[in-house]
């Protein structure tokens, strides 16, 4: 019984190096669900008071820091990236390769 629960963590650890096997399905209802902005159909004016700034000034430089403290910078992170091995693996391995094997 144990053999064939260690089995089948080495197989999902497998499937998820090489990529192979079922992924994962996403409900887009869920995620749409979840977020729900409503910042493009609100009056403007509504929206300054939302986010608390005056067109005509903007932030001061202590609300900015207090931002920037709380929400982090206004910058994306890069997707992660696969290591250059999995990817050669991959290549070795995937597709009709196995016939010259």
């Amino acid at each position: 019984m144990v053999q064939q629960e260690q089995g089948k963590d080495n197989q999902s650890n497998f499937t998820k190096i090489f990529g192979f096997g079922k992924k994962p399905e996403r409900n887009l209802d869920d995620l749409k669900k979840e977020m729900q902005i409503d910042d493009h159909i609100i009056p403007i004016e509504e929206l300054y008071k939302r986010l608390g700034v005056d067109p005509n000034v903007g932030l001061s430089p202590a609300e900015a820091k207090t931002r920037l403290e709380k929400y982090g910078p206004n910058s994306l992170t890069p997707p992660p990236t696969t290591p250059e091995w999995v990817k050669f693996c991959k290549n070795l391995f995937g597709g009709k390769s196995f016939v010259f094997w």
